[in-house]
């Protein structure tokens, strides 16, 4: 499927790192696996453990303080 200069999301990736890398930002792109017909709450669920458990991670590897990425309600 053709979404102009998207083909299926398969380049989403490279694009993303390109825009950030010309205005100077250095970032860590992840990918969320989602089911190929998740609800918009189970891909918002998937979205969050990927959160979750990656950006402590990520936050351990850098020396500067890090901003609150995400938050949740109950």
């Amino acid at each position: 499927m053709n979404f102009g200069r998207l083909v299926y999301f398969a380049h989403v990736r490279e694009l993303l790192q390109r825009a950030f890398e010309s205005r100077g930002l250095d970032v860590e792109i992840h990918r969320v696996r989602t089911g190929p017909v998740a609800s918009l709450r189970q891909r918002a669920g998937d979205l969050a453990e990927v959160i979750r458990t990656e950006i402590p991670r990520v936050s351990r590897c850098t020396s500067s303080a890090t901003a609150p990425v995400a938050s949740t309600r109950a």
